[in-house]
């Protein structure tokens, strides 16, 4: 029983410590109007390669789906 309840304490410690750590507020600095237009092109460009590459994907779908029906 002692065994338990050492690993229960540490657990309960474990969690507390956790909890501590994102309890702490992160300090963000202030962006310029051009660094959030920089950041906003670099998501676009991320969501257009994301889509290119989704596409792709279901284009190779179909292409295998297509070469199995006719074999």
């Amino acid at each position: 029983m002692g065994l338990l309840g050492d690993i229960q304490h540490d657990i309960l410690g474990s969690a507390s410590c956790w909890r501590a750590s994102l309890a702490k507020k992160r300090k963000y600095q202030k962006m310029t109007p051009e660094e959030h237009a920089e950041r906003e092109r670099h998501f676009q460009m991320a969501r257009e390669r994301m889509a290119y590459h989704a596409a792709k994907a279901r284009e190779e779908e179909e292409r295998k789906r297509k070469a199995s029906d006719h074999a």
